[in-house]
């Protein structure tokens, strides 16, 4: 797997060491460690009339495969308010984050580099409005019956979270 070879403080070469039990990059340099974290993003499961609403992908990874409403969460982001803004970027419509439904770690394939792991923050969402105007990164929004999902989900942690959800 490839990884980074020089600290971003300092330019220094990075070495390897065990640091809290795991091996890490670290600089002998300035003593900087590159801890490779999960990235927080937050995902809505929306349901109407025994129906979730799924959104169909117009970007990589998984470029048009389904999956749900969300993003990640900026830098000093809340993540409720993450929530909304994904929600209104991606669909034009307000977002009412309803409640926590859970967290679900996933591998996130990106197009350069390695892959990263992904904290996946899920909520129960609802919105008034149901005429959406899907943004760039989405090609489609659809509701499809619970028993009836398409073969082509983006990432598995849908599944685990619809599964804990219903």
């Amino acid at each position: 797997m490839k990884t980074f070879a020089f600290c971003p403080l300092c330019a220094a070469r990075f070495k390897t060491k065990v640091i809290g039990g795991t091996k890490r990059l670290y600089c002998p340099n300035c003593g900087y460690v590159f801890y490779r974290n999960a990235t927080p993003a937050v995902s809505a499961l929306v349901l109407h009339e025994h129906k979730i609403l799924l959104v169909r992908r117009a970007v990589f990874p998984r470029k048009g495969w389904w999956d749900v409403p969300g993003g990640f969460v900026e830098l000093r982001e809340d993540p409720v308010h993450a929530m909304k803004r994904e929600f209104k970027e991606e669909l034009g419509v307000d977002a009412k984050v309803e409640r926590l439904l859970g967290i679900f770690i996933d591998t996130y394939y990106v197009e350069v580099g390695p892959p990263s792991k992904v904290l996946n923050i899920y909520y129960s969402v609802s919105c008034r409005n149901k005429r959406f105007t899907p943004a760039d990164d989405i090609s489609k929004a659809r509701w499809f019956p619970l028993s009836s999902l398409p073969a082509r989900i983006a990432f598995k942690h849908i599944h685990r979270a619809i599964r804990k959800w219903a």
